[in-house]
């Protein structure tokens, strides 16, 4: 048997029969089949699905839905007898009772099945077809986009099971993955002595060199203006992140991943602020989608949480600082601590995606699917050499994403005056490499 958070895949039972045969007596279900049929017709179809299992050890297994049905319908692996360009074959294939349409059931048991297919019974290509496409069927539109499932595809973009996660904004996501941030445009009003306005472009290229290893490059070129002063430009220091993702969960839509970011000091504009020295930061990315709730917690299901959890360390404990005072002719050297810092940040997402493909249809049209409604909380404490208090923004926002790019924009909020007083906001357009270019990026360079 094959289980995954709502579902299990069964071996067919004799009291199975009776509802087989009225979903099989159903036009609606089958009216893309050649005809409706009787309850002999139908028994006769689930002793030809029980025979290939015993003989095969792989078929179109029964499915029920823990807490809901003992049985919705089938879904499984079938070896198409007729001939076509694509035969012989092993293909996907799923059939479910009318009400139970609209909750991602056959889009979860598809991938129990394909997962079985792949990983266990050593199948190098499943295929899938349809007679036709019924709107709002999700994996109807798989297939007919998808017609080959390649098991190298698990390595796409931001999913873990059913759920996808988007390319966080202000915080990093957790997977490895090729992908392009441009631009990330970001405007705040920082605090000081005069007050300094700062609008920030930054682009990041993400590569999937290995397996689960991901290389990020990335700049920002910055433009600051303090009251009564004249405005000062110049670029970010150059930073790189190595990202290794060691953890994936599908049926509880778990990830965990461990990585180092490095800025490397003196490659930025000084006067800007860009910092001579270098800092390394280790971090521990995470994401968790609650789709593995029961089914009377539906409403919470969409829910997603990511976040990281980092510590900057400076290669330089403090910077000195020289001045010589003509009236007294004396020197004198003053000291600016630089701390380690705990840099901690989460997003708690809403996917409407999830809420339509997995939950339940509601009915929502576009751009209103496709949306992602999210806040993201990014924070920095310092630990030691007296740097002080937390600092940091509550960003609420939203994510469109498509099939070939997301879009987001977030209001950004400080937490206190340390960190500011005035609202700001950033946007950013993010493009899914592994999608736009698979015969490139969906596969590891190396």
């Amino acid at each position: 048997m094959l289980t995954s958070a709502r579902l299990r895949l069964r071996p067919w039972r004799d009291e199975d029969l009776p509802a087989f045969a009225a979903l099989n007596a159903d036009p609606e279900v089958m009216e893309y089949m050649s005809k409706s049929l009787n309850r002999e017709e139908s028994d006769a179809f689930a002793g030809w699905i029980r025979e290939g299992i015993a003989r095969r050890g792989f078929g179109l297994w029964a499915v029920e839905v823990f807490g809901v049905s003992d049985f919705i319908g089938f879904t499984g692996l079938s070896v198409p007898s007729f001939e076509a360009h694509f035969t012989p074959c092993v293909e996907i294939g799923w059939r479910l009772a009318r009400q139970f349409w609209g909750f991602g059931y056959a889009t979860e048991a598809a991938r129990l099945a394909m997962d079985y297919g792949f990983r266990s019974a050593g199948l190098e290509e499943i295929v899938s077809f349809t007679s036709g496409l019924r709107p709002g069927l999700l994996f109807g539109a798989i297939v007919l986009l998808w017609s080959v499932y390649n098991p190298e595809l698990a390595l796409a973009h931001g999913f873990a099971g059913d759920r996808f996660f988007p390319a966080t904004i202000s915080t990093d996501d957790p997977f490895a993955a090729s992908e392009l941030s441009l631009p990330t445009i970001s405007y705040s009003r920082q605090p000081g002595s005069p007050a300094t306005k700062t609008i920030n472009f930054s682009s990041d290229l993400s590569l999937l060199v290995l397996p689960y290893v991901a290389v990020t490059l990335g700049r920002g070129y910055q433009w600051q203006k303090a009251d009564g002063q004249s405005a000062q430009t110049g670029f970010n220091n150059f930073a790189a992140n190595v990202l290794y993702e060691f953890f994936e969960n599908d049926e509880h839509e778990a990830i965990m991943s461990v990585g180092l970011t490095t800025e490397f000091g003196g490659t930025g504009s000084r006067s800007i602020g860009s910092s001579s020295f270098s800092t390394l930061t280790p971090i521990f990315y995470f994401g968790k989608g609650l789709g593995d709730l029961p089914t009377n917690l539906n409403l919470l299901r969409p829910f997603a949480v990511t976040g990281e959890f980092g510590l900057a360390i400076p290669t330089r404990s403090s910077n000195r600082s020289v001045t010589f005072n003509a009236a007294t002719g004396q020197t004198q050297v003053s000291s600016t601590p630089n701390p380690d810092l705990f840099q901690w940040g989460f997003a708690v997402e809403y996917s409407l995606i999830y809420l339509q493909e997995h939950v339940k249809d509601i009915g929502l049209r576009a751009p209103f699917d496709r949306m992602i409604p999210l806040v993201e909380f990014s924070m920095s404490t310092p630990v030691n050499r007296d740097g002080g208090i937390t600092t940091g923004t509550v960003n609420p926002g939203i994510i469109w994403s498509g099939k070939y790019f997301q879009a987001g924009i977030e209001a950004v909020l400080p937490i206190n005056e340390h960190t500011g007083f005035n609202p700001g906001a950033v946007g950013q357009i993010h493009f899914y490499l592994d999608d736009i270019l698979p015969k490139i990026f969906s596969k590891p360079l190396l």
